[in-house]
């Protein structure tokens, strides 16, 4: 399970590197496509930038000045991912490196969690493994 979030992370970087390598070419052409791109663009490079904070669909939306319906539609029609699930594991790839430098349940307040059992759930889900377990493993 592990990988397939890795896979997913590489390919929302691959994405984001392509609308970087683009937007000369987007910031010439405005049409509804081109504004979309530069919506998911947008959306990503705010989620980068808050990843450690509790970033909920509603403050997404209040950010980005759409409804969270448009967003979680576009963003899902661009990348096929929900945006619930990009948040979610870009805060669990987040929490891998923490996870080297930190105890779990700073990580897990760290990167916005409510709570520890609601990011060891997580964590385990995405990961198959426990976050305790991932930190032991990093130190071998």
């Amino acid at each position: 399970k592990g990988t397939d979030i890795y896979e997913k992370g590489l390919i929302c970087l691959l994405l984001a590197f392509q609308f970087d390598r683009g937007s000369s070419y987007l910031l010439s052409n405005s049409t509804k496509e081109d504004n979309t791109v530069n919506l998911i663009k947008d959306i990503i490079q705010y989620i980068d930038e808050h990843i450690e904070s509790q970033l909920s669909l509603e403050e997404l939306s209040e950010a980005m000045h759409f409804s969270t319906y448009y967003l979680c539609h576009a963003f899902k029609k661009s990348t096929d991912l929900s945006l619930k699930t990009y948040i979610t594991d870009k805060k669990i790839e987040l929490a891998k490196q923490l996870l080297a430098v930190y105890s779990v349940t700073e990580v897990a307040e760290k990167i916005g969690f409510n709570n520890y059992s609601s990011f060891f759930r997580t964590f385990k889900k995405l990961t198959g493994i426990s976050p305790s377990d991932y930190k032991f493993e990093l130190k071998k």
